[in-house]
């Protein structure tokens, strides 16, 4: 999975990771919100812009759609829990093709050994 994380200052954190897990398309998107959240956080972050460019994360975040299948529901608590420890946090959808860094690391993180 890849992830890309932009300072206030403009400094770019590029993060291509590699999960121990099989996992399906929605479950890496969950894990690089996640991650990236984590990021922030530690980096003593407290307002968080994210873009995603899966409809079904962006949906259940937002309460837009339901999350039916448990594992959905437990990384969606997950990411309501760390999105309560931030005084700002919005999640905006984004097309596939706005968002060809982090695929692009994805593409790194999947094809190397």
């Amino acid at each position: 999975m890849g992830l890309v994380v932009i300072s206030p200052e403009k400094i770019l954190i590029d993060k291509s990771l590699r999960l121990g897990f099989s996992a399906i398309n929605n479950e890496t998107r969950y894990e690089a919100l996640l991650v990236g959240m984590d990021m922030v956080q530690k980096m003593g972050g407290t307002t968080v812009e994210v873009f995603s460019d899966s409809r079904l994360v962006f949906g259940q975040v937002n309460r837009e759609l339901e999350a039916r299948n448990l594992r959905m529901q437990e990384y969606l608590n997950q990411a309501r829990h760390l999105q309560s420890q931030f005084k700002s946090f919005t999640l905006q959808q984004i097309l596939r093709s706005r968002n060809t860094h982090a695929e692009s690391l994805t593409m790194l993180a999947t094809s190397s050994a």
